[in-house]
């Protein structure tokens, strides 16, 4: 969170599982100021749902990120 305040990106790629604050958190912190990607191992319909409703503009599993980014 820090660096994204201090750098300001225009897009943001983070996993669901960080250290201290996990992603959905960060994401709703985050936004609107930066656009955020999330990129993870688990996948459920209601995590899914839930990080598109904090509004991440993508949610992508890393098993299909060499095709998908």
């Amino acid at each position: 969170m820090a660096l994204a305040e201090q750098h300001r990106p225009h897009i943001v790629v983070m996993d669901i599982n960080m250290p201290g604050l996990n992603g959905l958190e960060a994401t709703r912190k985050i936004l609107p100021k930066t656009e955020v990607l999330v990129l993870s191992l688990h996948y459920s319909d209601q995590l899914v749902r839930e990080i598109v409703d904090a509004g991440a503009r993508a949610y992508v599993l890393k098993s299909d990120a060499s095709n998908d980014l």
